[in-house]
């Protein structure tokens, strides 16, 4: 658990939650008369309703006082096994990487085999973790059905999967060991 307010508004930020702030005590206490079971001895509530999932995060600043409380409110969707079954995960290794200077965040483009596929485009926001000239034959993962997306002048294919460090950089995903470029992630 968080103890401060900008920690916790940076954690959302960082991890892209859609963390929802209410400063004013009186929020709170209707929040807390409506949920009863949140309190400061246990500060966080999860509700699921209708297929999205609601995380009550009562943050106290100090406990006597109600002004230093405050609520954030994390959402996110639930999914289906069908609804993962529809999404394509796939293995490829990086043929090329190139300069995307018209990229409004600094970005490289990649050019990825997938085998069978065959060979598709992206962008990657990577430039801080990664030098061009060491990607080529990097294998990555990738979600291999969205539709083509435009960036700028760049048409992108795929969505390279990464994790986000506390700084906001993106780790790559990468198979533990080689795999046949194309194989599904599941």
């Amino acid at each position: 658990m968080l103890n401060e307010r900008s920690n916790l508004q940076e954690f959302g930020r960082i991890n892209k939650l859609p963390l929802k702030f209410h400063p004013k005590a009186f929020k709170l206490k209707a929040l807390i008369h409506k949920f009863r079971k949140i309190s400061v001895n246990n500060p966080t509530l999860s509700v699921n309703t209708g297929g999205l999932k609601f995380r009550i995060i009562l943050n106290a600043f100090t406990a006597s006082d109600w002004r230093g409380f405050a609520i954030f409110v994390q959402t996110s969707f639930m999914i289906s096994w069908n609804d993962f079954e529809k999404v394509e995960i796939r293995t490829g290794t990086i043929l090329k990487a190139e300069d995307f200077p018209e990229a409004r965040k600094p970005a490289w483009k990649l050019t990825i085999d997938f085998g069978e596929l065959g060979v598709l485009n992206s962008s990657a926001q990577i430039t801080s973790l990664y030098k061009r000239e060491d990607l080529p034959g990097k294998q990555v993962v990738a979600v291999v059905n969205f539709p083509p997306k435009q960036i700028g002048p760049f048409r992108s294919q795929c969505l390279v999967l990464g994790a986000y460090t506390a700084n906001g950089d993106v780790v790559l995903l990468q198979p533990e060991r080689k795999v046949e470029n194309g194989r599904r992630i599941g």
